[in-house]
Parts: C-alpha cells; structure tokens; sequence
C-alpha cells in the first residue's frame, strides 16, 4: 500500500528534466512535424535496483564488455552476464605461504587480462604485517574459475587500490604511496617521484605518457616519473576521470577540482558528502557517486544531485555510454542508469515508448494505506491528509483533513509510512519516529501509549526505510536486516514469536534486505537476490509460499527472483518485476490479482498484459501498476471509482487509468489511489470518505484523477 518502492524510481530521475507527454491519443508537439523523437531525446534516464546476488560491500568495478561486468568485494568476486550477477570464485584464496587469506581490494585490467589487488590477512595470533600482492585470474568463456588465481607480484605493504590501462601491454595500478606497471609480462614498481603519505586511491590516463593519481596528495606522471600538483586547501581525493588531457575531474571530500589544461577550479557539486569515484561519457555527462548513495551529473554547465534509490555508500562507477552506468557500495548496493531509446513515432507518439524520467518530482515521495496519504517533501519535511482520528498526521489535532497538513516538528525526512492507527518516518540520520495510537506497542519508544507527536524509535539509528501496517512498523537497516514492533498476533513482527513488541526486534532470518512493506497484518520484504520474503498472517494466500498457513518467520515467494517493487494490501501482494511483469498472491474476491478470475492465489500469479512496470501498488481490494511511459493501470474493486477509469464498475483485469501521465510514482489505499507525476503534482482518485482525495473538501468519490492542491 505505501509508495511501491518507487523509492528505487522516484527517486531516480534527474531533476530540472520534464517533457510532454506521450500517450494513447496525444497531440505531437507544438511547432508542427514529428517530435516526439525530439523529446524522448531529453529523458536522461533512471536509476533501478539490480540484484547483485552478495551482502559484501563492493570497493571496486571493471568491465570488458557489457555481459562482462565485474564487482569485487573483499572476498567476492561476481559478474554480471547481461541478465543477472553470478557466481565467480569465492575467496579466501590462500597465499603461497597457505598462512594467510587474500582480501580484495581493486579488479582491473584490459580485455580479458583480468587482475585482482589488495593485501594478505595475517592468520589469527600472527604478530607479522599483512602483505601485498597481485592476482592473476585466467579467463575462460569470459569467468575467471574457482581456481586460485595466480599471485603475479609480491608489493610489501603496499595494497593497490585502483587499475587503469592504456592496452594490454600498458596497465598501472596505484596505492598506499606506490604505482606499479604492468609491460604485458610483468608488474614492476614505478613509483618514482610519489611521497610518503600520498595514501593513492584512483588513477587515469589519456596514453602510456599522461597519467593523474589522486589520494591525499595529486601527482602527474610521464610513465617514469610522478609529479606533485599543488592545490588549494586539504581535500582528500577518491576518484579522477577526464575527458580529455585538459578537461579532468577530481572528487573527494569537498567540491569537486577541474582541470582545464592550465590550473585547477573548484567546483561545487550539489552534495556536501564524500564523493568516492567518477566516471563520465563526454565533457558533458559526467556523474559521481559516494557517501549516503549521493549521485551527482555534470551537464557541461553545472553539477545536479541526482538520487540514486539508495542511502548506502556507494563506491565505484564504471559505465559503457551515457546509456548505461553502474554504481555499487556497501551491503552489495548494485544500481544501473540506462536512458530509453528515442522512439521513431509515426503520426502520435507511441502509447509503449519508453520513457521512465519524466522529472523528480519535486523530492515528493508518497505513502498511503487505509484512508490517509502522507508525502515527504522535497525540503525534508512531510505533510499528510485524509483520515486523522487516531492521531495519524500528527498534526495535534484529530481532525479530518482534506489538503496536505504537516507533521509537527519533523524535519530531515526520507521515508515516511502512515497506517490506520499511527505513521512512521526515517530522518537523513537513521534515527525512525512514530506517533499516533500506540497501545500495541507500534510507536517503539517502549511504551504502549499514544504519541500526539513523532517520538523517537528506541535502539534504531542506522534506518534506510519504514513500512507500516494496522499496527505494527519495520525498517531496513543499514546492514540489511529488517527491524519491526508492535501488534504481533498474526507473526507480523517477524521474530518467531506472536507477543507485542514495544521495542525495534530483528527479523529473524534474511540479513540482506533493499526493501520492505507492510500490509495490515503481513510484511514483506525483497531481497538482494531478487526474492522476496514475506511473513504474518497467510490465511488467504498472502504469503506466496503455496500456503494458506500465518508465519511468525520469514517465508520465501515462490518462483521469485528479479524482484524490484513489492506492495502488500490487505489481504494480498504484488510484485513488480525486473522483467516488467507483474505478479500477484493471495485474497482474489474482487479481482485484484488481476489476473481475470476471482480464484484466491497462494503462489505468484502473472496479471496478464502487463510487461512494462516500474512499480506497483496492492490497496484494500484493488491494485495499480505504474509503466514506464509514465501511465497507470488498475484492476480489482471499483465501488469508489478507484481504477480510475471514469466509471465504479470493478474488473478482474487492468483497466487505463484516465489522465495519469508522466507519473514516477503510484500508491493505493483503502478504496482510492494516487499518482506522482515528475513535475512534482500528485493526482488521487477514488474514495473521499476522509478527504483523501485532497481537494479540500470531504465526501463526493472521484473516479478520475484531480490534483491534491496545497502540496
């Protein structure tokens, strides 16, 4: 019900970015001829999870091609074949010793020249240092084996940390305070003219002749020797990339430094946090990525915060075109920015183009569950409206309202959840608050009572996100685990028991989840692999697993893998999938499996017709899916006008959603819907019983799609 983490879409769009619509029965652009060409062209593009297939935090990224795509992690090795990470070499790869365990650091190379880099772990009690080395991984059919790799050059202390190279006869790699080269045989130290204390983190070149290396100092290099850059100030430097020998990036721990052949420039970046790596596709397009999931683009004029769908760090970019980047960091954080094909429109523009960046929406992003709806704004802070009479908008009042009213005394907010009987947040710095009813303990400060205003979750500071349901809360944490409290009648805390919990307990069980979401009395949550776990009750089906049995533990959705929006109604849930498909599960009485039948399902069913969904929405006895050029579908009960489609009249199958275009985000509740366009306008539709609908007045349902005003 709350925002079909969209997270991973809403957020991903660039802002300053919108173009006309292209629908069913559009009107080509002004100016006469065709243009939607024109303006498909405009679309940047978007950011989507992928499923990276490991929880170890990724420090380093190469590629050959695009089926070739590796990512390194201290002790993984993994690489993506154009359809999905799999599986590479695991380590510990033992060094020649046999003492000591290989922990990666750095993968690089040219072709299928393939390297690894970073330093031996001293074995337990061993009072002696950790070594340095380089490995060799033999490639075969485009996968280094499970074999160990072979050790191609002792380096002390020295751990390496990034590869850059020319051709497969010239290839550097930098670290600590050394540079090494590799001549197509073998790896000599080069590290003439480099200080103690430059700490190196990255390199590039443009030749074997030209070369920057960044750490805590700056050097250039001529292939034999390093040269010191003077720069103003103290910022420590994580990536370089240039475009050409006299247009260079530096980021890092400040704003950025550019090089335009004759001095540095500083330039700011949008972001106050730590920039890690940089890469780009021409002197225009340039993206960097680092602290918190900050992703940051160069357009050739100025530097843009792009939100990335993820909080986590994020440490290494590498990218094929302005079409097709890759960033990856801690926890196996994995996302991809790809921008659409333009179409090739002939009379109107084609209902199926596909174009998922229509705008940010103004930094809105939506939850809504029963009969209220609560946004959180681009400022940080959040307003809600509808129903109130438990406290729920926190407004300190329990007045119903009909136009977007703010929490009290909330601010620095990056998700929020509302649900029948209370609503939760999550602020920039982990820390989860909760208010309204809170008599099953879903407030989380302990005690079971009512909050007229946000309290702070106790035990909770490392949040990425919050779910709630009738009266339970969750959040994915930091390290992946999920965290909930509250009403825990039906196992829908997840810890194996069926006792309220007034405090933040672990899920038992998965350790690796991107996202979560919290029906009335079942929860469930995708994982990094793609699957999806889901407990609670189960009586109708709900939690995929081929059962009508309640779960107080994790149970696994069968048949699911590619996972990347997950919605949970009342008595059933949705998935929307990397594919494009949609899968529902569990209560059908009213056809909001959209599969045609009003048969209940206890495994994921395909809603037919659907094959370009970027999110998804389960409400009370309905559900919406949102597509990729920007329109809406919505199938099940439609007694309030909830499809959206101008009449009540339900449907066992999806129905267009009239005047819904351009939309980044979809969210259902209790007999209505809502849309989030990218220009930052939020359209409802359905029931009005509380003033959901936010017109500004209560009662009289919509069954076509108007603006919230006051937002």
């Amino acid at each position: 019900m709350k925002q079909s983490k969209l997270a991973p879409v809403v957020c991903a769009c660039l802002a300053a970015f919108a173009v006309a619509h292209c629908g069913d029965d559009a009107t080509p652009p002004a100016g006469g001829g065709n243009n939607c060409a024109a303006l498909a062209s405009m679309v940047p593009g978007a950011w989507r999870p992928v499923a990276s297939g490991t929880t170890d935090s990724i420090l380093s990224m190469w590629a050959s091609a695009p089926d070739r795509l590796y990512i390194l992690g201290e002790q993984t090795l993994r690489r993506y074949n154009g359809m999905a990470f799999v599986a590479g070499p695991m380590v510990p790869l033992a060094d020649e010793m046999g003492k000591r365990n290989f922990r990666m650091v750095s993968i690089g190379g040219v072709g299928d020249s393939i390297f690894a880099a970073g330093a031996t772990i001293p074995a337990s009690g061993s009072a002696e240092a950790g070594v340095g080395a380089m490995l060799r991984f033999p490639v075969m059919g485009g996968m280094p084996p499970t074999t160990s790799a072979e050790v191609m050059a002792n380096l002390g202390g020295t751990e390496l940390r990034m590869f850059w190279g020319s051709s497969a006869t010239d290839i550097w790699a930098v670290g600590t305070d050394q540079a090494w080269h590799y001549d197509g045989t073998r790896w000599t130290n080069s590290s003439m003219g480099i200080a103690a204390g430059s700490d190196l983190q990255a390199i590039y070149g443009f030749g074997a002749s030209d070369l920057w290396a960044v750490g805590a100092k700056v050097y250039r290099g001529n292939g034999t020797t390093w040269t010191e850059q003077p720069l103003a100030g103290s910022t420590y430097y994580y990536g370089v990339w240039g475009a050409s020998a006299n247009d260079v990036w530096l980021v890092g721990t400040s704003a950025a430094q550019r090089w335009d052949g004759r001095q540095f420039n500083r330039v700011l970046t949008g972001t106050t946090g730590v920039l890690r790596a940089v890469w780009g596709s021409s002197a225009t397009d340039v993206w960097a990525v680092g602290a918190g999931g900050a992703a940051v683009h160069w357009n050739g004029a100025a530097w843009g915060p792009v939100p990335s769908m993820t909080t986590r760090d994020l440490r290494t970019i590498w990218g094929f075109s302005a079409n097709n980047i890759w960033a990856a960091g801690d926890n196996g954080t994995v996302v991809n920015y790809t921008a659409s094909s333009p179409p090739t429109p002939a009379g109107n523009c084609n209902q199926n183009t596909d174009m998922t960046n229509f705008g940010d929406g103004m930094g809105l992003r939506l939850a809504a569950t029963s009969q209220t709806i609560c946004a959180r704004r681009g400022d940080g802070t959040a307003a809600c409206w509808g129903a109130n009479n438990n406290g729920m908008i926190a407004d300190g009042t329990r007045e119903t309202r009909s136009t977007p009213t703010n929490i009290m005394g909330l601010t620095g907010v990056v998700d929020v959840a509302v649900g029948r009987f209370h609503g939760c947040a999550v602020k920039s710095d982990g820390t989860a608050w909760c208010w309204g009813v809170g008599r099953s303990g879903q407030i989380g400060n302990g005690m079971m009572v009512d909050q007229a205003a946000p309290v702070q979750v106790q035990g909770v500071d490392d949040a990425l996100s919050v779910a709630v349901g009738d009266a339970h809360s969750c959040v994915v944490r930091r390290s992946g685990s999920a965290s909930c409290w509250g009403a825990n009648a039906d196992g829908q805390v997840g810890d194996g028991t069926n006792s309220n919990r007034a405090f933040a307990v672990t899920v038992s069980g998965p350790t690796d989840f991107q996202q979560i979401d919290a029906g009335p009395n079942h929860t469930c949550g995708i994982r990094s692999n793609g699957g999806v776990s889901c407990w609670g009750r189960g009586t109708q089906g709900q939690l995929g697993n081929g059962m009508r049995v309640t779960s107080a533990t994790p149970v696994e959705a069968t048949g699911i893998a590619d996972a990347l929006a997950v919605s949970t109604g009342l008595g059933h849930t949705c998935v929307a999938r990397n594919s494009g498909a949609v899968f529902c599960w569990g209560s059908n009485a009213d056809g909001q499996l959209g599969d045609g039948t009003m048969m209940d399902r206890a495994t994921p069913t395909a809603v037919p017709g659907i094959s370009t969904a970027l999110g998804v929405g389960a409400g009370e006895k309905h559900s919406c899916v949102l597509l990729r050029n920007g329109g809406a579908r919505c199938w099940g009960s439609n007694a309030f006008g909830q499809l959206g489609n101008g009449n009540t009249t339900s449907s066992l199958s999806p129905v267009v959603v009239s005047v819904v275009d351009r939309a980044i985000a979809i969210v259902t509740g209790f007999g209505f819907s809502c849309a989030l366009r990218g220009s930052g306008q939020v359209l409802c539709w359905g029931s009005n019983m509380n003033g959901q609908l936010g017109r500004g007045n209560i009662g009289g349902n919509g069954a076509t799609p108007e603006p919230v005003t006051g937002l």
